[in-house]
C-alpha cells in the first residue's frame, strides 16, 4: 500500500538520526579499513591478537610461568576486559585478525 501524506516531522527527525550515525560509522571505521591491510598494527601485547584464549585463561593468574622463567603479569588486568572477550570472539567468529584489530580501533576511536 503506497502511503499518501508526507512523512510526520517525528520520522524525518529519525530519518536523520540514522544518517547521522551511519556517517560518524562510516569515519571511524573506514580509515582503519582500509589502511595497511591485511597487517597487523605493532603493539606490546601481540598474543591477546594472536591467541585470546589462551591470554584470558592465564590473565587471571597473578603468575605467568610460560613467560621467561616467570614473571608477574602487571598488565593482564587491564586487557582482561572488554578486550580480551572482543578478541576472542572475533577470533571464534572467523574474523581475520587485522580485521578485528581495525574494528577494535575504529569502535574506541
Amino acid at each position: 500500500m503506497m502511503r499518501t501524506t508526507a512523512p510526520s516531522a517525528r520520522e524525518e527527525r529519525s530519518r536523520a538520526g540514522v544518517l547521522e550515525v551511519a556517517g560518524l560509522a562510516l569515519l571511524a571505521y573506514v580509515p582503519f579499513l582500509l589502511s595497511d591491510r591485511g597487517l597487523i598494527s605493532s603493539d606490546t601485547k601481540q598474543y591477546l591478537y594472536i591467541n585470546p584464549g589462551r591470554f584470558l585463561a592465564r590473565a587471571l593468574y597473578m603468575w605467568d610461568p610460560h613467560v621467561g622463567a616467570g614473571t608477574v603479569p602487571h598488565q593482564q588486568i587491564g586487557y582482561l576486559f572488554p578486550m580480551g572477550p572482543f578478541y576472542w570472539l572475533m577470533a571464534e567468529v572467523g574474523v581475520p585478525t587485522w580485521v578485528a584489530q581495525r574494528i577494535w580501533l575504529g569502535t574506541i576511536s
